[in-house]
């Protein structure tokens, strides 16, 4: 279910906003996090070498929002990580933008889970912020949090890699045809 946000307009050089988008069918990453105490995380995160750090800055630069990170790989290689995890950010900037320049490859549908998520969250934030709960309740409701989680499966699930089922039976055909 596609739900309107109170967005910013997107940036207005359309040219890089298609080129941002293509260029995260092949490099982004729209994750969900649980951990076990029920604390839950979205965020958006583009990474990549170390030596190719100054195309993120320039996302960073038109995003206008989330951060610059700078690790070291287990391999020794250095690499930049482009992350929004604010929701506030994710839900104002980072959706707007993937509604308004769509996903190409079969990373749409991680975006599609991924931006329901996110916005089941930030719903859930604003009304924490309004004060509309009662004392001792938990933030997450319980069905909420069935929810994230549920949404959050799917994501990894759609994630699996493998042939499907007839492109298996034609693998095995063709093998038995040899």
């Amino acid at each position: 279910m596609i739900q309107q946000t109170d967005a910013v307009s997107p940036p207005e050089d359309k040219s890089f906003g298609h080129w941002v988008s293509g260029f995260t069918d092949g490099e982004g990453c729209f994750y969900l996090g649980a951990s076990k105490k029920g604390v839950f995380l979205v965020k958006f995160e583009l990474r990549l070498r170390r030596d190719d750090s100054d195309i993120l800055a320039e996302i960073h630069r038109f995003f206008g929002v989330g951060h610059l990170d700078m690790s070291c790989m287990n391999n020794g290689f250095e690499q930049t990580a482009f992350r929004v995890h604010k929701i506030s950010d994710v839900v104002r900037v980072i959706i707007p933008h993937f509604d308004a320049f769509p996903l190409r490859s079969k990373k749409r549908r991680d975006y599609a889970t991924w931006r329901e998520a996110a916005m089941l969250y930030n719903s859930v934030q604003v009304r924490a912020r309004a004060g509309r709960r009662v004392r001792g309740e938990r933030r997450w409701l319980e069905h909420e949090a069935a929810e994230f989680l549920r949404l959050r499966a799917e994501l990894q699930e759609s994630r699996r890699y493998g042939p499907s089922v007839a492109r298996a039976a034609e693998l095995k055909a063709s093998r038995g045809a040899v």
